[in-house]
């Protein structure tokens, strides 16, 4: 029998002979690995490895393991001295709901604030539409997800999302969207966007219960203080300097003392003016906004929401069917404490007539539309060569869309339209004109107001565009309810270009932005207003004469050219090259286009027309003009010039 020295093997052939075990792998992941042991007497024996002694496995490859509990968080790589961790209890939630401040939930639009017990089946049953969670508990309600249908449904791809029984896969609340939603008609009242960043502080006034009906403001006039009959112009005090407004308060014996501001000044008076029991009265323009309620605004502000524009109740533009642009003779109640505005209490007239509840009003979308067909005289006994040529050569007639093309490097185009409404004004007295500059300079505009004899609104270069946009579209209402009284109205716009810019601007583009660089959708805003020049069946027209700028360097002014080019019915072209000359008038001759102009010019005097164009077509327009010029000086009268022309 061997002994057992004899049969001992060493390490490496007994790690040869014994089975290879398989690594088994984690799914947990592993931390990162620890550095083995300096030497084999680091490592105490009661800590090494009996299996590594057997097997000839080296200890100082063995990393020291600890021998935790299954209790324990631990991790490969984390430090065995760690304490253990006890998690924090969870907070028990009170199932009371919380009492929201009824200032914060009037702001958030929350009108039902009872958690009763008798509410909870109210309000369930209010919410007891599809996709809504019906089990009320005190807290907020969550949207249930609908059926698994394959990973698609209503447009989803691959997600179980869920979908709001309104708006699909849209997940966002609907409260603050008036046409849809649970809670419709509950929204806040919100400022809209043409009269934010103006100082316009209507406040509460929107769910004010005195001036909810007529009954209540009449009641509201009725406990004012005792009239004395005295009556105040709020407009006229409007529209005075400072120095006279400060005036004119000294004379009613108002203190004045402290006063700095113009707004704060007013705000005196018509207080003191109300507590004395004197009767306020305003005239303006309606402009009614989204929310129903409308906003008084006056020609001084070119018809622009301001701080102390007046506020319109709901009830009675709905009483006696008004429409924006209204000229309205209205009474006035001063400002409130959190508002800056005055409220409009009475209406004493509308349009220049008594007001008529209930009214039945025509539209001008539903009168009947007719060509141009009854001429503007513009020779009169003042009358310059420009005038005298556009009467002869290029006719103006009521209903006319007319576009004037002028150098953007000067101000012709504007000087030619001022030259037309003082003409029309001189030989037409009823005739109704109105001048509109956008995104003008300042001082062109205040000297326009001085110098014309009709109403000019005007918009600066340093103003936004949607306030550009919204002395347009007002602009035109006004003269749609002129017309619908059956007046002529004469709107001059300067110009085109620039409000085709503004339109621009206020419109979002997208990945189909033509190479012009402006959107189809700005264009047809600029159209809408362009095409309500015409004359109509009841004797009332809209004639609009508009600037269009031209620029060979500016692709953006030429398309715009380009797109209103085919829908004007007159076209009349400034020449650069006579205005540089200082040639009077500094039209091109051969390019004067009406096209109603068999209706308005007699057969005779038409041929000699175009005899005239065919003869300035070939000559230079320097020498076409100078010769014209001629022929006007001689002539005393529109037959005198036809006589001395030879077909």
């Amino acid at each position: 029998m061997e002994s057992p020295e004899m049969v001992s093997v060493t390490g490496a052939e007994a790690s040869a002979q014994a089975p290879i075990k398989k690594k088994r792998v984690s799914s947990v992941p592993r931390g990162p690995r620890r550095k083995p042991a300096k030497a084999d007497a680091d490592v105490p024996e009661a800590q090494a490895s009996p299996a590594g002694e057997s097997q000839g496995v080296d200890p100082a490859r063995w990393s020291y393991v600890p021998d935790i509990s299954p209790e324990d968080d631990w991790r490969p790589g984390q430090a065995t001295s760690a304490p253990k961790i006890e998690k924090p209890s969870e907070p028990q939630i009170s199932q009371e709901p919380k009492q929201m401040d009824p200032e914060i939930a009037t702001y958030a639009g929350v009108r039902n604030l009872d958690h009763s017990e008798e509410a909870k089946p109210r309000l369930n049953q209010s919410r007891s539409e599809p996709g809504f969670n019906k089990n009320y508990s005190g807290q907020s309600q969550k949207f249930a997800a609908p059926k698994h249908n394959n990973g698609r449904q209503q447009g989803q791809s691959g997600h179980n999302r869920p979908v709001h029984p309104q708006r699909g896969n849209n997940n966002l609340p609907v409260h603050n969207k008036g046409n849809a939603g649970f809670n419709q008609g509950h929204r806040p009242a919100s400022v809209p966007s043409s009269i934010q960043g103006v100082g316009l502080e209507i406040g509460e006034l929107p769910r004010w219960e005195r001036i909810r009906s007529l009954e209540s403001m009449a009641q509201l006039i009725a406990e004012a203080p005792q009239p004395n009959g005295a009556t105040i112009n709020f407009t006229q005090h409007y529209a005075m300097p400072m120095s006279e407004l400060l005036e004119s308060l000294q004379s009613k014996r108002i203190d004045t003392e402290g006063l700095a501001t113009r707004q704060v000044v007013l705000r005196r008076l018509m207080q003191a003016s109300w507590a004395d029991g004197a009767k306020i009265e305003a005239q303006g323009s309606l402009d009614i906004q989204e929310a129903g309620y409308g906003i008084l605004v006056y020609a001084r502000d070119s018809y622009s929401p301001r701080p102390l524009s007046a506020f319109v109740p709901a009830c009675i533009i709905e009483s006696y069917g008004l429409m924006r642009a209204d000229t309205l003779h209205v009474r006035l109640s001063p400002p409130r404490g959190g508002e800056s505005c005055p409220v409009v209490v009475g209406l004493e007239a509308v349009n220049g007539r008594a007001p008529v509840q209930d009214p039945v009003r025509l539209n001008f979308d539903e009168l009947e539309l007719q060509a141009p067909h009854a001429r503007f005289a513009l020779w009169g006994e003042a009358a310059n060569n420009t005038e005298k040529c556009l009467e002869l050569l290029a006719p103006i007639a009521k209903g006319q869309r007319g576009m004037i093309i002028a150098p953007s490097s000067s101000d012709v185009g504007s000087d030619l339209l001022v030259q037309i409404g003082k003409a029309i004004l001189a030989n037409q007295p009823d005739a109704l004109c109105q001048m509109l500059v956008v995104d003008g300079r300042p001082e062109q505009i205040a000297h326009l107001r001085r110098q014309l004899p009709f109403e000019v609104l005007g918009t600066g270069f340093d103003q936004a565009a949607t306030a550009h946009i919204q002395l347009a579209q007002m602009a035109l209402e006004r003269a749609k309810r002129l017309v619908e009284a059956g007046n002529d109205v004469v709107l001059l716009v300067d110009n085109l270009t620039r409000l085709a810019r503004a339109f621009r601007a206020s419109t979002p583009c997208n990945a189909t932005t033509p190479f012009t660089g402006i959107e189809a959708k700005a264009m047809q805003e600029l159209k809408r207003l362009w095409a309500c020049a015409h004359a109509t069946g009841r004797g009332g027209s809209l004639t609009i004469l508009g600037v269009v700028t031209k620029d060979a360097d500016n692709r953006l002014d030429d398309a715009i050219l380009q797109e209103l080019r085919g829908t004007a019915n007159a076209v009349v072209e400034l020449s650069n090259e006579l205005v540089c000359a200082g040639i009077t008038p500094c039209i091109r001759l051969a390019k004067l286009w009406n096209a109603y102009e068999k209706d308005l010019v007699p057969d005779k005097e038409l041929e000699k027309v175009h005899a005239l164009r065919r003869l300035w077509a070939q000559e230079d327009e320097v020498l076409a003009s100078e010769g014209l010029c001629e022929r006007l000086d001689k002539a005393n009268s529109r037959e005198a010039f036809f006589k001395a022309i030879k077909a």
